[in-house]
C-alpha cells in the first residue's frame, strides 16, 4: 500500500509540474458544469486539443515511473 501511495504521489507531482493542475476547469478554462460551458469547450475543440495533450503528457508520466 505505501509503494501504491507513494507512486500515486509522484504521479501527481509530476503531473501539475507539467500541466500545473489537476483540475479540468483549470486546464480547459471553461467550468465545463454547465451546458453553456460546455458548449464553449466543445466549440474551442478543448477535447480534441488541450484533453488529448494532457492524457499524452500523463501516459508520458506513467512511463516514466512505471
Amino acid at each position: 500500500m505505501t509503494k501504491t501511495y507513494e507512486l500515486g504521489r509522484q504521479f501527481m507531482t509530476e503531473f501539475e509540474s507539467r500541466i500545473e493542475s489537476c483540475t479540468c476547469e483549470t486546464i480547459l478554462g471553461p467550468n465545463i458544469g454547465s451546458a453553456q460551458n460546455l458548449a464553449k469547450a466543445q466549440e474551442m475543440k478543448l477535447f480534441e486539443t488541450r484533453c488529448v495533450d494532457v492524457v499524452i503528457t500523463a501516459s508520458d508520466i506513467l512511463d516514466g515511473i512505471l
